[in-house]
């Protein structure tokens, strides 16, 4: 693999034109996609069931599965599957745009090299997210807990601790994740094309479009997470435990926009380090 370099010089990344890109090259490759839609959903859609009835008839009937480190250690397997079909998706739509297409060609059902690289980069941001909303938690329970100590001495507080009862967590979480973790989130798309990223590298090369890629790589994903999230337009209409949207729809929805997401940090890593398809690596630099 060729080593990075961090001496690209400072650029200011298009918010919206990125988006804009992003949904044209979606679209303009929307038959290929599609079919990895399809598979991705049948995928996930058979492993959440398979998931589902496994907990009901074994694990919750199991007194050692039941326990808390059991329900960890299960959490943890069952979430392997899908984050390894996700990796193979986003390094697919990844080389759409870095590759010049060739992953249309080069693109096989199986985890090499680089997919296991890809998928151990992905693993570290959701350790890293994870560890933040954790944070968050403890930050929102240690000021509703002082707040409570508080409003009977001063009745406006009240406001306050609805409003961090309904809405901090979610500030919490997303501005928390995305601003803390946006700097690092080029580590996809660099692996994706068989380069050496490391955290420092992204670091460097993201500096002054922190807040720019916080709205792309975590603002897209909250958006578009109120199809499918929970709460969501599902469960307004009251329709998100029905099995067909569970396992079907809801998945669906999910890969049905993952493309977006992933082509948007394609473009962004592309635009920063002035990557084109036929360079073996980003302009001259060595990584610390």
């Amino acid at each position: 693999m060729t080593e990075l370099s961090q001496s690209i010089p400072l650029k200011k990344l298009p918010v919206l034109a990125t988006i804009r890109e992003a949904l044209m090259v979606s679209w303009q490759h929307r038959a290929i996609l599609f079919r990895w839609i399809i598979g991705c959903t049948l995928f996930d859609g058979a492993f959440c069931y398979l998931q589902e009835y496994i907990v009901v008839e074994y694990v919750w009937a199991n007194k050692d599965w039941n326990s808390l480190t059991g329900r960890i250690f299960f959490f943890i397997l069952s979430a392997f599957p899908t984050l390894m079909i996700s990796a193979l998706f986003s390094v697919f739509c990844h080389r759409l745009v870095l590759a010049n297409g060739k992953g249309k060609s080069s693109s096989r059902i199986a985890f090499g090299k680089r997919e296991w690289r890809f998928f151990g980069w992905n693993l570290t941001l959701c350790l890293a997210a994870i560890f933040i909303v954790l944070l968050a938690i403890l930050v929102r329970y240690l000021s509703l807990e002082m707040l409570e100590n508080l409003k009977e001495n001063y009745g406006g507080l009240v406001l306050i601790k609805t409003f961090l009862d309904n809405y901090s967590l979610n500030i919490l979480f997303y501005g928390g994740f995305s601003y803390l973790l946006a700097p690092y989130c080029l580590v996809l798309p660099a692996t994706a094309v068989d380069l050496k990223p490391s955290l420092a590298w992204s670091s460097e090369i993201t500096k002054g479009n922190e807040l720019r890629l916080a709205i792309l790589f975590g603002g897209l994903p909250l958006i578009f997470g109120f199809l499918y999230c929970s709460p969501s337009l599902l469960t307004w209409l009251e329709i998100d435990q029905m099995l067909i949207v569970k396992h079907v729809f809801r998945p669906f929805l999910v890969y049905l926009v993952t493309p977006i997401i992933v082509i948007v940090l394609s473009i962004a890593f592309r635009e920063l380090t002035n990557w084109t398809p036929s360079s073996s690596h980003s302009e001259k630099a060595s990584i610390a």
